[in-house]
């Protein structure tokens, strides 16, 4: 016994498979082996379509269910084939994601690759809607879960080309963006031509979103120059500058086209988290807003410091050396970025001397610096916040001191005379503020945002936004009644301060604002949705919410927050009748319900089924 490693005995006189895998792989062939043979006029229980109709729709039986397929033999493989799909089409069980998970897992181990026929029907038949939300889900936790990329000859091509017609018609950004997460893995050449043809058709206003979608799916770095020059033209400019940011390089020819893009990129023309490639990805990884507040909640930057290169490849001395400042210094170990002002006067002096003057994510970077706590750094000589004889963070601090001075913020306001100076006094009252000065100010507040561009507000809202993960941490009970900024605030500024004060706040707006006063406003949207969804769940859900829910999704950015999903709980208030009307119709329901909605039905379904010992001994299985 002791020679047979694969074996132990933990109770005397029985022994076991110690290592999970073998016990499933065993299982599942005894199952296939010891099922009859049984002909016309001599039925017999427990034959192979029985055991596997029994196994495949429990998840605990995944494994075991993919050792079992793999033991049929190629003339057994229609009927297996025809069993799936029979599953994934049947009114209960495939209303959920397994279905299709169990049949492209089932693929991608090339249990079909035998019957090209077969192979096509079903990959055609089990990737939908509801199979891209469930990998994009499985994939923001593992991974190693289960993915759309098949090998060649087990239905590769199918599965691309039915992503394809998916993605072009996506009712929403997020749904894109998670078809884009699965279309990335296979063919990646032909995912070029046809994003390159598909571009052709695009409106100036269109293309944007679709550079957008090429940078998910990273093949704007594998363009030819003459190819990108092709899709460019259609927008000008603008998109071609978006798609050197993007990572499209070939574009940027020179080094004043480098140092433009940086440009648009510190300015927030060009959103830093489109940034991507060897060129500006560590512009997004040492900038984005998002990146920026962790540093405030723990100690340290020098794991994302570490990540981020300095390429050999820039043609500008000038970018090359803004990025490896800001590598440099995230790159400080000893640095702590909680208490001290140190790495974001580093930060916010390099971004000064690239672009010869404040930046709009430097005024992001300093804002966040201001509200670290020190009780030394106070910043008390810099009294101006657009006086530039003092650092950028200096000023943020000393005008956190200042909470309740409506007299100096009005000052401050009528000092600035750029559009940058506006956006960046809205959002450091907006960010620095108390609630009493932001009454007072209420009507110069609206006079602001009302004289904004919508690409400046929503600079503004993205920023706000990244403050939330903070925000959840600090805001109590203390929060300010909602209907006193009702009565003095209009639709979008109202929605900034709720940005500000998250919480019941947020929600109580979110509540009543109706969704096309904020349709312009992406980065807004998102964040109603999520906080409308955290105000239904805890109270009775109607159909007329999950409408709204649909009509936010289709208006939003794709980029609502996550954190909801890293418990991974189900709320009692999402029913499993709620969970089938998302269910219907997947693609047009933000992300976070149709995972909470596959999780409940999936539940409900499991309580409900049998346990495959109790259906083998009532039949009388051979294996039993």
């Amino acid at each position: 016994m002791q020679r047979v490693v694969a074996l132990v005995s933990r109770v005397e006189g029985t022994f076991e498979f110690e290592v999970q895998p073998l016990r499933e792989y065993f299982a599942a062939r005894h199952l296939y082996n010891s099922s009859p043979y049984s002909p016309p006029g001599n039925p017999r229980p427990g034959t192979k379509p029985e055991i596997f109709e029994a196994i495949s729709p429990n998840s605990y039986w995944l494994n075991v269910t993919r050792f079992y397929a793999g033991c049929y033999s190629v003339g057994e493989l229609p009927g297996l084939a025809s069993q799936l799909k029979a599953l994934i089409l049947d009114s209960r069980e495939g209303m959920t994601s397994f279905p299709r998970v169990l049949a492209t897992s089932l693929l991608a181990d090339r249990v079909f690759h035998q019957e090209p026929r077969v192979t096509t029907e079903l990959a055609l038949s089990s990737v939908d809607e509801l199979s891209v939300r469930a990998v994009a889900s499985s994939r923001m936790f593992d991974e190693s879960g289960p993915r759309l990329n098949l090998p060649p000859d087990c239905g590769q091509a199918e599965v691309s080309a039915r992503l394809r017609a998916l993605l072009e018609t996506a009712p929403t950004r997020e749904f894109a963006f998670e078809v884009a997460v699965s279309l990335r893995d296979p063919g990646r050449a032909d995912n070029r031509h046809w994003w390159l043809e598909v571009a052709k058709s695009k409106t100036a206003d269109e293309m944007p979103a679709w550079v957008e979608i090429g940078r998910r799916l990273d093949i704007l770095d594998s363009l030819t120059h003459e190819e990108a020059a092709s899709v460019a033209i259609v927008g000008g400019n603008a998109v071609s500058r978006l798609m050197v940011a993007a990572g499209c390089t070939v574009l940027a020819e020179s080094a004043i086209e480098e140092e433009e893009v940086t440009s648009s990129l510190l300015s927030g023309e060009i959103p830093v988290e489109r940034a991507s490639g060897a060129l500006f990805a560590p512009l997004r990884s040492v900038l984005h807003p998002s990146q920026l507040e962790m540093f405030v909640l723990h100690r340290g930057a020098s794991t994302l410091g570490n990540e981020a290169t300095v390429s050999d490849d820039y043609r500008s001395t000038e970018v090359r050396k803004l990025i490896a400042d800001l590598i440099a210094t995230y790159s400080k170990n000893e640095v702590s970025w909680t208490r001290s002002l140190t790495p974001w006067i580093e930060i916010c002096d390099s971004l000064r001397r690239f672009a010869g003057m404040d930046s709009w994510l430097g005024y992001v970077a300093a804002s966040i610096a201001a509200g670290i706590r020190s009780q030394h750094e106070r910043g008390r000589r810099a009294s101006r916040l657009f006086d530039d004889r003092h650092g950028l963070v200096q000023r943020a601090r000393n005008a956190r001191m200042r909470p309740n001075a409506t007299h100096w913020w009005t000052q401050q306001l009528e000092v600035g005379s750029t559009s940058l100076d506006r956006k960046a006094w809205l959002l450091y009252i907006l960010t620095l503020g108390s609630p009493k000065l932001l009454l007072e100010l209420a009507d110069l507040i609206s006079f602001v945002v009302d004289g904004m561009e919508p690409r400046d507000i929503n600079n503004v809202a993205h920023a706000l936004k990244a403050r939330e993960l903070r925000m959840r941490s600090t805001t109590g009970s203390g929060a300010p009644r909602y209907d006193l900024f009702e009565r003095r605030f209009g639709t979008v500024p109202l929605g900034l301060v709720a940005m500000r004060f998250g919480g019941g706040f947020a929600q109580a707006f979110a509540g009543r604002v109706e969704s096309r006063s904020i349709a312009a406003l992406p980065s807004m949207v998102d964040a109603v949705a999520d906080w409308a969804i955290d105000s239904a769940l805890g109270s009775q859900i109607t159909a007329h919410m999950l409408s709204r829910f649909r009509s936010l999704a289709l208006l939003g950015n794709g980029e609502s927050n996550r954190w909801w999903l890293s418990d991974r709980k189900i709320p009692d208030s999402w029913t499993r009748e709620l969970s089938d009307m998302v269910l219907a119709d997947p693609a047009k329901y933000p992300g976070r319900l149709v995972s909470m909605s596959d999780a409940r039905l999936s539940l409900a379904l499991l309580k409900e089924r049998q346990p495959v010992a109790i259906v083998a001994r009532r039949a009388s299985w051979s294996a039993d």
